[in-house]
C-alpha cells in the first residue's frame, strides 16, 4: 500500500512541465488550501544558529537600516513621516553547485528600483532540493531553481504610514500591503504599476491589529490571504527564468512594524526521479483511461509514481482505498544502547481535514 497524491483523473491529458502539473494543456493551479497542504518549509526565522547568533541569515537590511531582530522577531521603529521606505530583503542562501558569488566578497551597494535588484549582496537562489534526499548520492542531481514560493507572518503595524510586501518571480513584480491612518488600514495590490482589484475590502478599522499574512506565486498566480481570507488573486505568465535573486522584499514608510512566525516555503516540484525511467507524462503528454487515475509522490526526485510505472500511469478506481487520515512523520531520533531508533513525534502528528 503506498500514499500518493492524485493529480489526474479519468480521461484527462497529463504533463509535467517545470515542476507543474498541466491538464489538458493548462496549468493546474492550487486553491489557498491546496497551497498549505503542498507546501515545503524552506526557512524559519524562529530557528537561529544557537553557536552564532548575530550571523546574518538571509533576511538582511541596508546598512543604516533601523530593522532589527530578536529571537525570530523582526521589528522596525518606524519614523512618522518617513517619505522613503526602509526594506527587509530574503536573499536565498548559497547552494553548493549553484554559488553566484565568490565566498567572502565584500557586499555592494544595490540601486534602490525593484526588490529583484535590491540588496546588499549576490546569493544563491531558492531550488528544489530536499534535506531528505541528503543521504542519496548527489551526483547526477541536478537542482532545479524554483519561483513558486509562499511567505507566511503575522504582521502588527501601529502608527500612520505605509507598510508592503514585495514579491518577485520571473521578471514579475508583485506589491501588497496597506496605508495606517487614524485607526483604520486602506489596502492595495499591483502587478509593476498596475494596480490590481481586490477581493477582500479596500479599508477597514484595526490600523494596529494582530494580522496573519500569506503571500504566493506559486502555480504563477500571485495570492494574498489575510487571516485565512483571501485579498489578492491575479494569474501571470513567467516571462523570464523562475525566481529572482531577491525574491521577497519587507518594507515600512514611517509605520512602526512587528514581524513574527516568519517563514517562507516553496511549491512541490515535480521532475524526473533519479535512478529510474520516466515513462508518462514528463517529455510529452499522457492521456489517461476511462477510469484510470494519475497519481505523484511528494518528494518527487526518489517516488516510484505513475511517472515510472511499466504497465502504464493508471491507477484503476478498485485499486484507491481511501484517503490518509493521520500524517505521524516526520519521525524523531531515539538513541538506546548505543542504537539510534525513529520513533513518531508526538507533537508532529496532525490529522488531515
Amino acid at each position: 500500500m503506498a500514499v500518493k497524491r492524485v493529480v489526474g483523473l479519468p480521461g484527462e491529458r497529463v504533463e509535467i512541465r517545470d515542476g507543474d502539473v498541466y491538464i489538458n494543456g493548462q496549468l493546474a493551479r492550487k486553491s489557498l488550501a491546496e497551497q498549505r497542504a503542498t507546501a515545503v518549509l524552506v526557512h524559519d526565522a524562529s530557528y537561529w544558529p544557537r553557536h552564532d547568533p548575530a550571523k546574518d541569515g538571509p533576511w538582511q537590511s541596508e546598512e543604516h537600516s533601523r530593522w532589527a531582530r530578536s529571537q525570530g522577531v523582526f521589528r522596525h521603529p518606524g519614523l512618522p513621516g518617513d517619505d522613503s521606505f526602509d526594506w527587509l530583503f530574503y536573499h536565498p542562501h548559497q547552494e553548493d553547485g549553484l554559488r553566484l558569488g565568490a565566498p567572502g566578497r565584500k557586499p555592494e551597494q544595490a540601486p534602490t528600483a525593484t526588490p529583484s535588484n535590491l540588496g546588499r549582496r549576490v546569493c544563491g537562489e531558492i531550488t528544489d532540493r530536499l534535506a531528505y534526499n541528503q543521504s542519496l548520492p548527489q551526483r547526477g542531481i541536478v537542482p532545479h531553481p524554483v519561483g513558486d514560493i509562499r511567505l507566511t507572518c503575522r504582521v502588527r503595524t501601529s502608527g500612520e504610514g505605509r507598510f508592503e510586501i514585495r514579491v518577485c518571480d520571473g521578471g514579475e513584480e508583485f506589491r501588497f500591503g496597506w496605508e495606517a491612518a487614524s485607526g483604520r488600514r486602506r489596502f492595495a495590490a499591483s502587478q509593476g504599476e498596475t494596480p490590481l482589484e481586490l477581493l477582500g475590502p479596500v479599508e477597514a478599522p484595526g490600523a494596529s491589529d494582530d494580522t496573519f499574512l500569506e503571500v504566493s506565486t506559486i502555480d504563477q498566480r500571485f495570492q494574498v490571504a489575510l487571516d485565512g481570507r483571501l485579498w489578492a488573486l491575479q494569474p501571470f505568465d513567467r516571462n523570464g527564468p523562475p525566481g529572482a535573486p531577491v525574491p521577497l522584499a519587507i518594507g515600512t514608510r514611517g509605520v512602526a512594524v512587528e514581524v513574527r512566525d516568519l517563514r517562507v516555503w516553496r511549491d512541490v516540484y515535480y521532475t524526473h526521479p533519479i535512478g529510474m525511467i520516466a515513462r508518462w507524462g514528463v517529455d510529452e503528454p499522457v492521456v489517461l483511461g476511462s477510469e484510470e487515475f494519475f497519481v505523484l509522490g511528494d518528494n518527487s526526485l526518489v517516488s516510484e509514481d505513475s511517472r515510472v510505472w511499466r504497465a502504464g500511469p493508471g491507477v484503476s478506481a478498485s485499486q484507491i482505498v481511501g484517503r490518509p487520515l493521520v500524517v505521524h512523520l516526520p519521525a524523531r531520533c531515539l538513541r538506546l544502547g548505543g542504537v539510534d531508533f525513529q520513533v513518531p513525534a508526538i507533537t508532529r502528528i496532525r490529522y488531515i481535514r
